[in-house]
């Protein structure tokens, strides 16, 4: 750390490791990483695309400033318009690096499952949900389109809680478990739920 008097400046730190299959087999993975709130659990995403690990599964985030992480493994490398394929995606993980680099993050990538939410909704503003894994980490985000429209969402397997949000309002929260057969949800709200 160098002192500046009232300024400080702190190094930056590096997050890196690997992203795998289930079999522990390297892979090519995109990547997304943010900086964790841990008072309120808000992830400000770093708005840069086409991070990737390399072909031996390997990445290193640089340039950093210390804090908690999140990094994920959204999906696979695809072509354009398409940002990533996520027929495969990793949860992701809570990287600790206040007090320096970390260096042995692994992102396991394992098939998703697919979701189908409805919305009964009939005029905008439209809900809006959030899904968030068994440690309280947002995973997935979409929003639900009007009346009987058709979002799609995939999700590693696992159990989450969906919260549903229409102008900031919880209109509800919904516990979900994923797994390889797809699950079609509707969410019934009139359109006077706020």
């Amino acid at each position: 750390v160098l002192d500046l008097g009232d300024l400080t400046l702190h190094p930056s730190v590096h997050l890196s490791g690997r992203t795998i299959d289930q079999a522990g087999r390297p892979i090519k993975a995109e990547l997304r990483w943010g900086r964790l709130d841990p008072d309120t659990g808000y992830v400000d995403w770093v708005r840069q695309r086409g991070a990737q690990s390399d072909e031996h599964g390997e990445f290193s985030l640089n340039g950093l400033d210390p804090g908690i992480w999140v990094v994920v493994a959204p999906g696979l490398p695809a072509q354009n318009p398409q940002p990533y394929d996520d027929s495969f995606a990793s949860l992701p993980s809570r990287v600790d690096a206040r007090d320096g680099s970390v260096a042995d993050i692994e992102l396991v990538l394992r098939p998703t499952g697919s979701l189908i939410l409805v919305s009964t909704m009939q005029k905008d503003p439209w809900p809006h949900v959030r899904a968030y894994d068994e440690r309280g980490l947002s995973v997935a985000s979409a929003w639900i389109g009007r009346w009987n429209e058709e979002t799609p969402m995939r999700l590693p397997p696992g159990v989450y809680e969906l919260v549903i949000k229409r102008d900031g309002m919880v209109l509800e929260r919904r516990s979900i478990a994923v797994g390889e057969k797809p699950q079609r949800l509707m969410f019934e709200f009139d359109s006077d739920s706020k």
